[in-house]
């Protein structure tokens, strides 16, 4: 811009268009919404909700279909719903003869399974090990259950409780499924994969492929983290409550505190917990250093106390991050952290 003509926008520019136009735009931070499902109305019936729906505490989380319209299946407890983010949170809970054995409950749900026959079919993990292969009918609000067998591990493990199960698509060999065992103030938390093959039945179903986890390949990690124990006690910090892989095999893992006060305090945070590399026989994993977060969700006060169990990677460095902050509900937060 020539001086005169620079000299003139100077003078007949308001001062505070000018003031404004110097300050950079920031986009504002993601906020945390509550969930609340209704029931599907059956033959006519009214949903079976209250006006404002039923809290629901989300222990799994994952996208179905285009990450654009941000609309996720959701477990949690005994419970699947499908939930999809906006101004508010929509969620529908879904008709489901699927239920976790006596004294178990589901804490875990992958990604879409990489290369099944089937569109939309999961896997969901009780916290004893039982992982249901279920598929997914979004337009009639059902799941139906494929297939059910038990992870390796607990054999393993004193008083094994797992949460977080996902699945890596090397660029070479099987497809790899790691799932985890969230630790305890007495151990820590242990990340185990293995590969997820073909296994041929004695006698086959027509139609079904039968999937399982090698156990000839199955390898585990201890992983413990520290940013938790600086902010609260370390009681009851688990050092998982959930993870999902991107598609550069970095491992992305949620911790948190619980209290085991149903009313809190909770705190939990989002890190890296490693890196896969390579496929085939030459699959490495490799941790990080320091777990240092990427973001902690701490305690400050009730109103903001929140349990991170449920996690989902969306496009452009974007997640979602769900809660089950027990006797409060639980929450859904869709966007980029600050």
């Amino acid at each position: 811009m020539k001086p005169l003509r620079r000299l003139l926008y100077l003078l007949i520019t308001p001062p505070v268009l000018l003031f404004a136009a110097s300050i950079p735009s920031f986009a504002q931070p993601p906020k945390w919404k509550v969930v609340q499902c209704v029931t599907k109305p059956n033959s006519g019936e009214k949903a079976k909700a209250t006006q404002n729906g039923e809290p629901f505490n989300v222990n799994g989380i994952a996208l179905i279909g285009n990450p654009a319209e941000k609309k996720f299946l959701a477990v949690g407890d005994t419970k699947l719903a499908i939930i999809q983010d906006g101004d508010v949170v929509k969620c529908t809970f879904l008709e489901s003869i699927i239920k976790p054995k006596e004294k178990s409950q589901f804490e875990a749900l992958s990604g879409e399974i990489p290369d099944s026959p089937n569109k939309y079919e999961y896997i969901v993990l009780e916290q004893d090990g039982t992982a249901h292969r279920i598929k997914l009918d979004s337009t009639a609000n059902t799941v139906t259950e494929v297939d059910k067998f038990q992870v390796p591990g607990k054999e393993t493990l004193v008083n094994a409780d797992f949460e977080g199960f996902a699945f890596y698509k090397p660029t070479s060999g099987s497809t790899i499924a790691v799932w985890a065992h969230r630790g305890d103030h007495n151990q820590p938390a242990v990340l185990f994969w293995g590969n997820y093959e073909i296994v041929n039945e004695p006698k086959p179903t027509a139609n079904k492929v039968t999937y399982r986890i090698n156990p000839a390949t199955v390898r585990q990690m201890p992983i413990s983290i520290y940013f938790l124990k600086r902010i609260i006690d370390a009681g009851a910090v688990r050092a998982i409550s959930d993870i999902k892989i991107a598609a550069d095999g970095t491992v992305f893992a949620l911790a948190a505190y619980d209290s085991d006060n149903n009313s809190g305090p909770f705190s939990s945070g989002l890190y890296v917990a490693g890196n896969f590399s390579g496929g085939g026989k030459d699959l490495k994993f490799c941790t990080t250093s320091s777990y240092e977060p990427i973001h902690t969700f701490e305690v400050r006060d009730p109103a903001v106390y929140r349990k991170a169990e449920a996690l989902e990677l969306l496009a452009n460095g974007e997640y979602a991050i769900a809660t089950d902050d027990e006797n409060n509900g639980g929450s859904l937060l869709v966007g980029k952290l600050p």
